[in-house]
């Protein structure tokens, strides 16, 4: 997943800084997309198959 968690992590940011959010929200928003993902990586879940209960 590192190669597939650094381009949906660099697409996300991308995405932020064309939405006009600041740079440093950006960054904090990236950082606990991140975290999510290593959350998700032990417990081998896909973005895909991600429900409400593991986000909120």
């Amino acid at each position: 997943m590192p190669a597939c968690r650094h381009e949906l992590i660099t697409e996300f940011n991308s995405s932020l800084l064309s939405q006009r959010y600041s740079p440093v929200v950006a960054r904090n928003y990236c950082t606990y997309a991140s975290g999510f993902l290593d959350y998700l990586g032990p417990r081998a879940i896909l973005i895909a198959d991600v429900i409400d209960v593991q986000v909120e």
